[in-house]
């Protein structure tokens, strides 16, 4: 049966979507690029519970190609927002600075 999903097929779609939150996108309305780290942040969280959730139950490549992915996503997110705090100094840290000045 075509156009079925696979699990690796559905690890690798949310692993880009990880990848496309952290590298930009264009926003169609504005045509900026947008980085959101947060959502990055959300879908790598998620492939994490994946990996959890399904421990004991995966053929060894899937296991393979989750861990393999989840450590890329992992090491890109730490070298993206190592260089958005050099660019931008304090800015990871702001919302938790900010919260007591509501």
């Amino acid at each position: 049966m075509e156009g079925k999903v696979s699990f690796i097929g559905f690890i690798a779609s949310l692993a880009n979507a990880a990848f496309a939150y952290m590298h930009g996108f264009e926003d169609p309305q504005t045509k900026e690029k947008k980085v959101d780290l947060e959502a990055a942040r959300q879908m790598i969280d998620t492939i994490d519970m994946l990996k959890e959730k399904t421990k004991g139950n995966l053929t060894d490549e899937e296991e393979r190609f989750l861990e393999n992915v989840l450590f890329n996503l992992k090491m890109s997110f730490v070298k993206i927002t190592m260089r958005s705090e050099k660019e931008e100094p304090g800015k990871e840290e702001k919302g938790d600075e900010d919260r007591g000045d509501s």
